[in-house]
């Protein structure tokens, strides 16, 4: 369970704010006094507003309720005092009113989503909380209570009563106590609603150790893999006193390098700060949904620290909703695109992740125009800029990345980077680099990227964590497909990836929007699903007719490519670039001279024409001619566009439509190559 969607109205500095949360992780960012603590303040206000309006009915009523079934405080009088409130700071009473003005009431509607049973259901809770100038508390309520459905209401959180819902509001632990007494778990958990968590540390560290040996062990191992990343300094905990005997909660700490155990208070801020943001995730909790805040969890640790801590983040959680607020850039350009939220300095607005707010077709590579080349820049990058990092933005992208893929034209840099958010689901949290070299023939300038780049290191050097994804164009058979004879052992690819030193993959297809054509029933299903997005039903002969269409692309090929002499003398020019190219150096697969190749070249065209493998001569006008073709056949009024709609169609793709010639991405994706 997760909240899908907050609505903010009239609280702080928000009128009205609307926030679509990942189910999992979510980062605010933005600059000082943008709203990244308001965010996590109206999540915990919400929630405030559950915990206090929640109780059991004392006997069945008109609503179909069963004694002891739980409502929402539907007398209408329900006050909380102003000191009482502990998710929200404020030294005055109208402080948390936006401009101060207590004439309009706050309003938090929460969407939460389930999915049992392999079916998704939501439930919309929305609270008032109303003020009074001449009042020191203020009247909490549920909207619309008097038509409020409560049978939806318990059914949706049944089985999980009287603690549906429980939040965990971390906040930076420089020094904890020198000591500590053990106390019950009610007063442990009314501290970590306080925000006063550093104050029952040991009793947390005490309470997850003797609940659950499997929790507490993958506890310790979450520790040691973000705080040492070669798992040298092993920390473990020693338990110094006894619950049943002592009054005193005593907890020391030693690594392979400590020879004595030494008290938990002497262990730095940034390990602690770790250990108390790791308890949120590991703590056993009975309720459904477990909210973790945490405002600014980085600012007591180590950049390295902060990029592994998120990988845990990101990968260990289970029962919990992490939502935590950063400025800080290097977290920043570790944290995934689909995990950032960039929060700005307005009072209304409706924000979405990053990948999915301001760049089309939910991607994060935005088009640059046909001769750009060079890094192509990441979503994060207008975060940088807007927090005044300006400088060095690409090769910084390029020093963190886990990947650095070399590809021709920016298409594919997007094709590719939709196709690794699919190819494993959740989408990786790797950081990849795309690097755009504009064509098959600037590959002569990757020995002059190989010189530079294995210069630079950041654990690797660069040229350690590259890969060159190259179009086929018009590498024909002979030279694309591994050869057996003496004389000409190796494929390009494979010619390529010998002497530059990193792996390098060419998909069969002519282009990479032509690798839809390898797998027509694939194809068939993802059109089916783009079609759905435009509210339109694809007919059941949609798969018929594609294959139709395609069969029928012989004749528009024939023409387009026979006996074509500009095709011949491109393709002439390029193998004459590949040839020649110094990357290969006496090992070129490609030896035959430019009269050869013109009349291999027009062998390999009859082929193809022949066999019907249309995709090794379609560009990508002839990719969209046979799909809009199709669409036209089937009475569809809608266009296809290549430019735009070949990265939505990939969007769709899943188990059932994955292409084979998309599994060098999947190896990517799975950390493979």
């Amino acid at each position: 369970m997760y909240i899908q969607q907050l609505q903010i109205e009239n609280f702080k500095s928000f009128e009205k704010v609307t926030i679509h949360f990942n189910s999992d992780l979510n980062i605010f960012t933005g600059l000082n006094s943008s709203g990244k603590t308001t965010v996590l303040e109206a999540i915990a206000l919400w929630q405030e507003c559950f915990s206090v309006l929640l109780r059991p009915i004392g006997k069945a009523n008109k609503k179909k309720l069963l004694k002891g079934e739980y409502i929402l405080g539907e007398d209408g009088r329900n006050y909380i005092s102003f000191e009482a409130i502990n998710s929200v700071r404020c030294p005055h009473y109208e402080d948390i009113f936006t401009n101060r003005d207590i004439s309009k009431s706050i309003r938090l509607v929460a969407t939460l989503s389930s999915n049992e049973n392999n079916k998704t259901t939501t439930l919309v809770i929305p609270f008032l909380i109303k003020g009074d100038k001449n009042a020191t508390s203020y009247n909490i309520l549920l909207e619309n209570a008097d038509k409020y459905n409560y049978r939806e209401f318990n059914d949706f959180f049944v089985g999980h009563f009287p603690t549906p819902i429980s939040t965990y509001y971390a906040s930076p632990v420089a020094i904890i106590k020198q000591s500590e007494y053990f106390i019950t778990k009610p007063r442990i958990k009314d501290a970590l609603i306080r925000r006063d968590s550093a104050s029952v540390l040991r009793n947390r560290l005490f309470q997850l150790k003797n609940t659950s040996a499997t929790r507490y062990a993958d506890f310790l191992a979450a520790i040691n893999e973000v705080l040492y990343r070669d798992n040298v300094e092993q920390l473990a905990f020693s338990f110094d006193t006894d619950i049943e005997r002592d009054s005193r909660a005593g907890v020391s700490f030693k690594t392979k390098l400590t020879a004595i155990p030494k008290d938990i208070a002497l262990l730095g801020s940034g390990a602690l700060q770790i250990i108390e943001i790791l308890l949120n995730l590991f703590t056993p909790n009975h309720s459904t949904l477990n909210i973790v805040l945490l405002d600014e969890p980085d600012s007591h640790i180590h950049r390295d620290i902060q990029k592994r801590l998120l990988q845990v983040l990101a990968t260990s959680i289970k029962q919990q909703q992490i939502f935590l607020t950063t400025h800080n850039e290097a977290m920043i350009r570790a944290a995934a695109p689909q995990h950032l939220f960039h929060i700005e300095s307005v009072a209304t607005k409706d924000y979405r992740p990053l990948s999915l707010e301001s760049l089309p077709n939910k991607n994060e590579l935005s088009k640059k125009g046909r001769s750009f080349s060079g890094a192509y820049p990441l979503a994060t990058n207008a975060i940088m800029r807007a927090m005044g990092a300006t400088s060095g933005l690409d090769l910084m992208n390029a020093l963190e990345a886990d990947k650095i893929i070399f590809v021709e034209g920016e298409d594919d840099a997007q094709a590719i980077y939709t196709l690794l958010q699919r190819a494993v689901i959740p989408a990786p949290t790797a950081k990849y680099v795309f690097w755009v070299l504009n064509g098959i023939t600037n590959i002569k300038d990757l020995p002059a990227y190989k010189f530079m780049f294995q210069q630079i290191r950041n654990q690797k050097t660069l040229w350690e964590k590259s890969i060159l994804v190259m179009d086929r164009d018009f590498i024909i058979d002979k030279h694309y497909l591994p050869d057996s004879s003496k004389a000409n052992p190796k494929t390009i690819a494979a010619a390529l990836s010998e002497n530059l030193g990193i792996p390098v993959f060419m998909p069969s297809a002519y282009t990479f929007e032509a690798t839809l054509f390898t797998n027509m029933a694939a194809t068939t299903r993802l059109l089916q699903n783009w079609l759905k997005t435009q509210d339109i039903v694809a007919p059941d002969t949609l798969g018929d007719t594609l294959n139709t269409k395609y069969a029928n692309a012989k004749s528009e090929l024939t023409a387009k490519y026979k006996d074509n002499t500009a095709n011949l003398a491109q393709t002439v020019q390029i193998y004459r670039a590949l040839r020649e190219n110094v990357i290969f150096g006496k090992s070129s697969p490609i030896r035959e001279n430019d009269v050869d190749l013109t009349f291999a070249y027009q062998l390999y065209i009859d082929s193809c024409l022949s066999s019907g493998d249309f995709y090794k001569l379609m560009k990508k006008d002839d990719v969209a001619e046979v799909i809009n073709k199709t669409l036209k056949a089937e009475g569809l009024d809608i266009v296809f566009d290549i430019a735009q709609d070949f990265i939505a169609l990939l969007s769709f793709v899943d188990i059932n439509s994955w292409i084979s010639e998309w599994n060098f991405v999947a190896d990517i994706a799975r950390n493979k190559v």
